[in-house]
């Protein structure tokens, strides 16, 4: 049975988290300090993940449907919901290429200091 307004509402915190079912992985958070949030568990590249879209009064249970959809509709695109619109999914430069301009950028310095500790024989 899907999760209605009146049960956001009647819902009261308790000594532990409690997690009030929506629908497709959404649920309302509540915590034993009275604070209601949405989240929503997905899995994207074999990890499990966790959305937030808001406290429970600021943001509507039909608002926090519509961002699972989103979510949803991401996921089934193939892109990562947790980005940020216009990140980047993979870095620009990565450890491998940072540490090959560092060793080439000394490599000279090392080769200069080499030969004046060990001079090459007459």
């Amino acid at each position: 049975m899907p999760l209605t307004d009146a049960q956001c509402r009647a819902a009261k915190p308790t000594d532990k988290v409690q997690k009030l079912s929506g629908a497709r992985g959404m649920f309302l958070q509540v915590s034993p300090s009275g604070s209601k949030l949405w989240r929503i568990n997905y899995r994207y590249d074999g990890k499990q993940r966790t959305a937030a879209f808001g406290a429970y009064p600021d943001v509507s249970l039909a608002s926090a449907r519509m961002n699972a959809a989103e979510l949803k509709d991401k996921l089934a695109l193939g892109t990562d919901p947790a980005l940020k619109d216009g990140a980047a999914v993979t870095p620009d430069k990565t450890f491998k290429d940072a540490a090959r301009a560092w060793f080439n950028a000394r490599v000279a310095q090392w080769v200069c200091a080499m030969i004046a500790y060990y001079p090459f024989p007459p």
